[in-house]
Formats: structure tokens, sequence, C-alpha cells
């Protein structure tokens, strides 16, 4: 689902957030219906307040999608239960946050067992999440409307660690735009990385913004 308040399209119901998505629910519909390509622009007025208040905290890891997806919540559980203790190993006073709603008793049960990691599924103000988040964590194992909270991030300037199917069909590049970590353990070394390494951060929202401004016509 995306958020119509921030991403519109020029024309047309149906969208999706790359031409990796088109070309998918092209072959999935089958000439059934028709499918036409849409433009999604981001409006930075929609941000500004966000950015205005922006405040991020140390070591603030934040990851953001509805747990009732079992793409969501099974890549989080993949990374909490193969390589989050690693990442507690080398950031001490890491805090992480998990924004979604209606996350299964699987999850929650994980949840519980990690100091400084917090699920919040009843909140009805993420913004305040993304003031204080140092990074993005996306540990998907599927595509799907995540890449809209990726570009969010990218917008609000809040550097990226993704793994390749949680950015799939952007066309973005690991070391310049995010990080892209495809193992619990390297996942948690480039989110170490990130949060230790505030050169690395302003690198990755510098060129993260100016991907923004070349494939999402960023209007004001």
């Amino acid at each position: 689902m995306i958020e119509s308040d921030w991403f519109s399209s020029n024309e047309g119901d149906v969208l999706v957030p790359s031409k990796h998505g088109e070309h998918l629910l092209i072959e999935a519909a089958t000439n059934l219906v028709p499918v036409e390509d849409v433009q999604i622009n981001a409006h930075v007025k929609f941000f500004q307040p966000v950015q205005a208040i922006r405040n991020p905290h140390p070591n603030r890891l934040l990851t953001v999608g509805t747990m009732s997806w079992p793409s969501n919540y099974e890549g989080v559980l993949w990374w909490l239960r193969g390589g989050y203790e690693y990442l507690q190993a080398i950031c001490l006073d890491i805090f992480y946050d998990i924004v979604g709603t209606h996350p299964p008793f699987s999850l929650q049960q994980v949840v519980s067992q990690y100091e400084g990691v917090r699920l919040h599924s009843c909140t009805t103000n993420v913004e305040s999440f993304w003031t204080c988040a140092t990074v993005l964590c996306v540990p998907f194992l599927t595509a799907g409307s995540i890449q809209l909270n990726i570009l969010k991030a990218m917008a609000l300037g809040v550097p990226v660690i993704s793994t390749t199917v949680g950015c799939e069909g952007l066309a973005v590049s690991s070391g310049k735009h995010l990080l892209v970590a495809d193992t619990p353990e390297t996942l948690a070394l480039a989110c170490a990385m990130v949060l230790r390494d505030k050169k690395l951060a302003f690198y990755l929202v510098r060129n993260a913004h100016q991907f923004l401004v070349e494939h999402y016509h960023i209007t004001c």
C-alpha cells in the first residue's frame, strides 16, 4: 500500500514503486487487465516537517512494515535469531524499534528475549520513530511495499541497510545509496558500520537524496 500523501502517480489505479514491480505485475496479470507504467513522485513539502525536527539518537535502529505479512515478520525473525546478538556485541548501547501492526505471537516472543528491542504494534504516530532513527534496517526476504519505506528514509535523510530482496527493483547501488547485506551476520556488520561512522552515513544520505532527485522527480 502506498502512502498517498507523500507519493503520487500521474495516472492509473495500480501503483508500483519500480519497473521491476511493473514487469512482475504484467507477468502475473497475463493480459487479463491493462497495466500501465506510472510515475511515482515524491513531494518535498510532506517530508519537510519531519526533516525539520529530525534528531537522530545514538545507535537507534528502525524497521517499519506491516508485521502481519509473513514476508515481513519472517525477515525480522531471521535477522533477530541469526545476527542481532552480533550487532549487540559491537554496539553495546543499541536500541531497536520494530514498528508494524498485528505482529504474530512468534515475533512477540522472540523480541521479548532481547534487551533494547521494542515492538510497537499499536502506534498512531509512526513519524516520531523516523525523527529519532539513526538507521533504517530492512531485513526482509521478500520484496514488497517496503521499498516505499526505503524511499521515505532516503527523502528524510535516514541511511538504509537492506537485503538484496528488500530493495529489489530500485536502481540503487550498495556502498553508494545504501548498504546491502544478505546474511544476518553481514547485516549486523553493515548496521554497525553506519552507526559508528558518521562520514559513511552522511555519504549514503547525500547520494540517496541525489538518487531521488534523478529517479523520482522530487517536487515542492
